[in-house]
């Protein structure tokens, strides 16, 4: 059984780690992580904007956070994603929904638009098929030089 629930400061390092299997999927090769850096962020992540965590048998398998934005150019509000990822070991379509779901609810309760832009790593054409599935409208990609 699945369950969903709002990030505590305890779970720092335990999303810190989850998070590191998906650095190891994306294509964005930054070297190694700076665990202390890692925490610090995600800790702050979770007090001050929105993280959300899927467990299993009490171990987190899946988390998704957004930031409360604007852009350089307008004061217009939106969530942006920050990550969103689940183990590959426990992956399937219905944790990445109901993660998604989570967030869209949230952010809809909010009246702000949210905007999922960390998409990268393995199977980017099945990921592709299955957000566009969530009726998420497709805004673009995410390209790299030197990396």
């Amino acid at each position: 059984m699945i369950k969903l629930r709002i990030a505590k400061d305890t779970d720092t390092h335990e999303i810190r780690e989850l998070l590191k299997k998906w650095l190891i999927e994306t294509k964005l090769n930054f070297g190694q992580t700076n665990n202390s850096k890692a925490s610090e962020n995600i800790l702050e992540y979770i007090r001050q904007h929105f993280v959300v965590v899927a467990e299993q048998d009490d171990k987190i398998i899946g988390s998704i956070a957004m930031a409360n934005c604007d852009t350089w150019y307008t004061d217009k509000a939106f969530y942006r994603t920050l990550w969103f990822f689940v183990d590959e070991t426990k992956r399937n379509p219905n944790i990445a929904k109901s993660l998604l779901d989570f967030a869209r609810e949230y952010a809809k309760g909010r009246n702000t638009p949210m905007i999922l832009e960390i998409m990268q790593g393995k199977d980017m054409e099945r990921k592709h098929q299955w957000v566009t599935r969530q009726n998420l409208n497709y805004l673009g990609g995410t390209y790299s030089e030197g990396l």
